[in-house]
C-alpha cells in the first residue's frame, strides 16, 4: 500500500497499529507495513475505525494488529490474540460497538476508489 494511504490507516488506528514500532520481524510483522494493494484502503479504513472504536471502549482488552496483508486476493488481518479473527468474532465486535452507540466517523468518500 502506498505510504500516504498507509499513514491514514495508522492515524485512524493509533492503538490498533501501535505494534508497528516493535523490532521487525523478531516481535511483530507490522514493521513491514500494510501489505495490501491500494484498492483495499476503503475496507481497511472501515475495519480500522471499528476496531479502534472497540479499543476506545475496552482499553483493557485492546486489539492490536500484528500483520495486515493480502494472500491469494484475500485479506489476512492477524491480531495479537491467540488465534485469528473468524467472521463471528469480528461480527461480535461490530455488534457490540453498535449496541454501545459508538459513533464511527465514516467519511463520505469511503466508497471512492483511491
Amino acid at each position: 500500500m502506498n505510504e500516504i494511504l498507509q499513514q491514514k490507516l495508522y492515524d485512524a488506528g493509533k492503538e490498533l497499529y501501535k505494534l508497528r514500532f516493535l523490532p521487525c520481524p523478531e516481535e511483530c510483522l507490522m514493521g513491514w507495513g500494510i501489505q495490501c494493494p491500494d484498492e483495499w484502503f476503503p475496507q481497511l479504513m472501515t475495519l480500522t475505525q471499528i476496531l479502534e472504536a472497540w479499543n476506545r471502549l475496552h482499553p483493557e482488552d485492546a486489539i492490536h494488529a500484528v500483520q495486515v496483508k493480502t494472500k491469494f486476493r484475500r485479506l489476512r488481518f492477524h491480531t495479537d490474540r491467540e488465534r485469528e479473527w473468524r467472521e463471528n468474532d469480528l461480527l461480535s465486535v461490530i455488534i457490540n460497538c453498535f449496541e454501545e452507540n459508538v459513533s464511527l466517523p465514516f467519511p463520505e468518500s469511503r466508497f471512492r476508489t483511491y
